[in-house]
C-alpha cells in the first residue's frame, strides 16, 4: 500500500537487553528475564530476509555493543538522563536511523539537516522538507513528523519493538 501510494517506509528492529550489548550491573538487574534473546534474534534474522524483496529493513540490534555504561531503564526501555530528561539509549538510535534513512533515501547533508536529492537540486533554492535533528527527539520531517503521520514528500518511519521511537 505505501508504494502504491508513494510513500518511503523504513523498519527498524530496535535493541533489547537480550543481545547486543554486555549489561552494567545496574541494567542486569532492571532488564528481567532475558531468556528471549535467542528466539528474538531469529525472528529478527528472518524478517531480514526481506530486504531481498526490496523492504528497507534494519537492524539495529548491535547499536549498544561499545556502550559501557546503563542505557536500559527495565526490559525494553532507555534510560533518561541529563538535565532535558534526554536519552542516550534514543539518541544513538536517532542518529544511527538518519544515517540509514539518508543512506537508502539518497538524502545528503544540508545546512540543517537531511534534504532529498531532489529537493537539494530545487531550481529555486529553497529546501522546504528537511529532516532536521531535534533536541532529545532524533531526525523528524520539518521539526515535527510522527511516526502516525506523512509529510508532503511521503517520508514515514516505523519501529518494530516497544514504540519508544524518536520518530
Amino acid at each position: 500500500m505505501a508504494r502504491d501510494n508513494g510513500v518511503k517506509t523504513a523498519y527498524f528492529f530496535q535493541p533489547v537487553p537480550a543481545w547486543g550489548k554486555t549489561l552494567t550491573e545496574e541494567e542486569k538487574r532492571v532488564a528481567g528475564d532475558l531468556s528471549y534473546g535467542d528466539l528474538y534474534r531469529r525472528i529478527v534474522t528472518g524478517m531480514m530476509t526481506l530486504r531481498a524483496r526490496g523492504l528497507p529493513m534494519y537492524d539495529l540490534g548491535s547499536i549498544f555493543a561499545n556502550e559501557r555504561g546503563s542505557i536500559y531503564a527495565d526490559h525494553m526501555h532507555y534510560l533518561h538522563d541529563g538535565p532535558n530528561n534526554e536519552s542516550r539509549g534514543n539518541r544513538l538510535m536517532a542518529a544511527r536511523m538518519g544515517e540509514l534513512l539518508s543512506e537508502t533515501w539518497g538524502l545528503q547533508r544540508g545546512v540543517v539537516g537531511f534534504v532529498s536529492q531532489r529537493e537539494a537540486r530545487s531550481e529555486s533554492g529553497h529546501v522546504p522538507n528537511k529532516l532536521q535533528p531535534r533536541a532529545g527527539h532524533g531526525w523528524s520531517e520539518r521539526g515535527g513528523c510522527r511516526s502516525s503521520e506523512r509529510s508532503d514528500d511521503g517520508y514515514r518511519t516505523s519501529t518494530a519493538g516497544n514504540g519508544d521511537s524518536t520518530k
